[in-house]
């Protein structure tokens, strides 16, 4: 078992990834072994269809009765600049950041959809500022289910190690295993320089 200091907790929003209803693929296993493991003390997961789902739950995650809440996570299909709700109903990232309205200060964003974060640096700065976002992680390409999770797996898990974004990257870089996952997943982090802020 792993001790962590329980410093965040992870608030996923995740949407369906068939119209199928036999489907049952869920990122909520990865997160109950997270919480089995105890790298993370707690989690929330909601799933979500539609816009008003979406926003009312970002919404949810930025008020101060979740700030145990650190980690908020995106789990839908995505494309560059944003995620799909229902397979149809495409959400960018700026409407992401502007439900969020700058309430989301502190917080961690991974963004699990493939290719999401493959814009330019400026539109993640951007959402970073308007969002209150401390940072912004997700993949620049389209990722294998069961690669993606394990990657996850590790990246929550490397998390908890570290206090600021910057820490956090560092110590995601010398971890070998993870960082080789991260680089064939095409995995970015973005979080403000000192000279953006």
């Amino acid at each position: 078992m792993y001790k962590m200091p329980y410093r965040r907790d992870v608030f996923c929003i995740e949407g369906h990834w068939s119209s199928d209803l036999r489907d049952k693929a869920t990122v909520k296993h990865s997160l109950e072994l997270l919480k089995d493991l105890r790298v993370v003390r707690q989690h929330f997961h909601e799933r979500c269809r539609n816009r008003d789902d979406l926003f009312t739950l970002l919404r949810t995650w930025s008020q101060r009765s979740y700030a145990a809440y650190s980690v908020g996570y995106l789990a839908f299909h995505g494309d560059p600049g944003g995620l799909y709700l229902n397979g149809h109903t495409f959400v960018k990232l700026d409407e992401i950041a502007d439900a969020l309205g700058g309430r989301a200060c502190g917080k961690l964003l991974h963004v699990g959809c493939c290719g999401t974060v493959d814009v330019d640096r400026r539109h993640l700065t951007r959402f970073l500022r308007t969002s209150g976002c401390e940072m912004i992680c997700g993949y620049t390409e389209t990722v294998d289910w069961v690669d993606s999770a394990a990657f996850e797996i590790m990246l929550f898990r490397d998390l908890q190690m570290r206090k600021t974004p910057r820490g956090i990257d560092s110590y995601l870089r010398n971890h070998r295993e993870a960082w080789a996952l991260a680089r064939r997943l095409g995995f970015r982090m973005v979080y403000l320089r000192p000279d953006e802020k």
